[in-house]
């Protein structure tokens, strides 16, 4: 993957706080929200099944 910014960032949407995120989360009711840390391990295992990226960390 050349630009993980464009690539997966940019498919996302990034709150400052839980809090921040409730307008969104109503009216998104089936959009996911995640922390940046559960976010990154997902995106990691989703990768790895792709072959995108190595098992080593």
């Amino acid at each position: 993957m050349a630009d993980v910014r464009a690539e997966i960032c940019n498919l996302g949407n990034f709150f400052a706080s839980l809090e921040a995120a409730t307008g969104w989360q109503n009216a998104n009711p089936n959009g996911l929200l995640a922390s940046v840390a559960d976010d990154y391990a997902i995106t990691r295992q989703a990768m790895i099944k792709l072959g995108w990226a190595s098992t080593v960390q």
